[in-house]
């Protein structure tokens, strides 16, 4: 419904927003690699290999799939910042990593299996 009022008939407007969510889940992405390894050009070829994986062409031929892309953002965002809790102990950091992991199940419920 949300989207509807987004897009209507544009299919500009689709692709556009197919972009910025991509987007975002290639900048979760290369983020959760820094995380994970300290070290930012192996996070950008891990991001580029990320992008390039084949399985991803059959989710973004709709704009109906951006909410799969903001799902997988907010997993990923979660995933973020549970690890930046760990090495942190800042509570915060947790009550975002579950209302991200919340906001994601609403959004897109695979992340759950």
């Amino acid at each position: 419904m949300m989207q509807a009022k987004l897009i209507g008939d544009h299919p500009v407007r689709g692709l556009f927003l197919l972009l910025v969510t991509t987007s975002l889940v290639v900048l979760a992405v290369f983020f959760l690699f820094r995380l994970l390894v300290f070290d930012t050009s192996v996070a950008m070829v891990a991001s580029i290999f990320f992008i390039i994986l084949p399985n991803k062409l059959e989710l973004y031929h709709l704009p109906v799939y951006a909410f799969g892309d903001m799902g997988s953002f907010c997993y990923l965002m979660s995933l973020i910042l549970m690890i930046s809790y760990v090495a942190q102990s800042q509570g915060a950091l947790l009550l975002l990593s579950i209302l991200s992991y919340s906001v994601g199940l609403l959004l897109y419920e695979p992340g759950f299996f």
